[in-house]
């Protein structure tokens, strides 16, 4: 080691250890051996990311329709909800949203799987609520737009 790459280390307060030489000589190798380029300037954009979407796209399910009704032994309200299914073959399930509010947000009272059932009950409601549900049909993680909105009142006594 030259001695002048030993006085450099010790006017900084520094211990000269080899490992450091190393660290340090294994950093200027690459970045001479990548250039400035491969390290880019402040202020410049990374480039743009293009994203295609595909024409196969999921289709809503139509046809919600909502009857009401108590339950035989608790005497609670329950919605049945029914709708058509979607007409996307690579469908693979449906989630049915709640509401207490038109238009929403929604929050996921359930997840179904397959394309067959196109009919949830939901229980354990609350005498005299009203509740907004829509559908969505899924493939893994994707969804389809919401179904159109029903809305339905439980009565406000069941008996």
């Amino acid at each position: 080691m030259h001695e002048v790459d030993r006085r450099a280390p010790r006017a900084l307060g520094m211990r000269w250890r080899r490992r450091a030489s190393l660290v340090c000589l294994g950093v200027l190798m690459i970045s001479s051996c990548l250039g400035a380029e491969a390290f880019g300037t402040f202020g410049s954009a990374p480039p743009a990311v293009t994203m295609s979407v595909s024409s196969a796209t999921l289709a809503a399910p139509t046809g919600l329709s909502a009857t009401v009704d108590c339950q035989l032994i608790v005497l609670l309200p329950e919605v049945h909800l029914n709708w058509t299914a979607t007409t996307s073959s690579f469908a693979d399930g449906y989630q049915v949203f709640r509401s207490g509010s038109s238009g929403g947000p929604y929050s996921l009272v359930s997840t179904i799987t397959g394309i067959a059932t196109t009919s949830f009950l939901n229980t354990g409601l609350v005498l005299g609520g009203t509740y907004y549900y829509v559908v969505k049909a899924t493939k893994g993680n994707w969804t389809s737009a919401n179904s159109s909105q029903i809305g339905v009142t439980a009565p406000a006594i069941c008996l």
